[in-house]
């Protein structure tokens, strides 16, 4: 390998055993290897300024670490490649920058409508943002470019799943219990794992008993999700 790529594999492999200090500090050694490798390496140039991105994230040099990421999708920009993109956003996603992640997502969808991958990871990452609606969005497209993807499968049903959840935290703080479990049900239907679910449905039941042994107030009834 080039003492580029060198850089970057031994960058990459501190990262990994989270020592991120020296991989910060390695990857300031020689400032000129990474202005030199913008003419020699492009692949290797943005994959060194990504490295000391991520580590000075995670150090919490937020500024430095922001300022360099974007220098990054500003090496990205000048010769724009898809699969770049989506290198980038899954570096993002491994860092939790979710946002970062979804941003270079659609880089990559814009540059080749037809990605799955990159629908895939847009899903995953506005799943992890809160944004269900949009990741489920992301994952049925992905999903009729590629129908047989289990991962897009697995991320469709998590938004789903999550977005059920969602209502069922809405219609309990609302004080409709039969709304929120039928809705917590539901998003245990799609995946019987979810704790959360589990936790909602479990306060939901908890509260509705205590509201009905302490009043004669008239009750909230829906079946809008199916029977609870």
């Amino acid at each position: 390998p080039s003492r580029y790529e060198a850089l970057v594999k031994l960058c990459q492999l501190l990262m990994e055993r989270k020592e991120y200090d020296e991989a910060y500090r390695l990857s300031l050694v020689e400032p000129k290897l990474t202005e030199d490798a913008l003419l020699v390496d492009h692949r290797a140039s943005w994959q060194i300024f990504v490295e000391h991105g991520l580590a000075a994230h995670y150090l919490g040099k937020q500024a430095e670490s922001q300022d360099t990421l974007q220098r990054v999708e500003a090496i990205l920009t000048a010769s724009p490649s898809p699969d770049d993109f989506l290198n980038l956003s899954n570096v993002y996603f491994q860092a939790g920058l979710f946002e970062n992640c979804a941003s270079a997502a659609r880089r990559a969808i814009a540059l080749r409508p037809d990605y799955a991958a990159a629908f895939i990871n847009l899903c995953a990452a506005e799943n992890a943002r809160g944004n269900f609606e949009e990741g489920k969005k992301a994952c049925e497209q992905a999903l009729r470019l590629d129908p047989d993807n289990q991962l897009a499968k697995n991320n469709l049903n998590w938004s789903l799943a999550a977005a059920y959840n969602n209502i069922a935290v809405s219609y309990k703080a609302l004080g409709e219990w039969d709304l929120a479990i039928n809705a917590a049900n539901e998003a245990l239907r799609i995946n019987p794992d979810f704790q959360l679910a589990k936790n909602n449905l479990a306060a939901a039941k908890a509260e509705k008993a205590k509201y009905l042994s302490s009043t004669d107030a008239p009750r909230f009834s829906a079946d809008w999700f199916g029977s609870n």
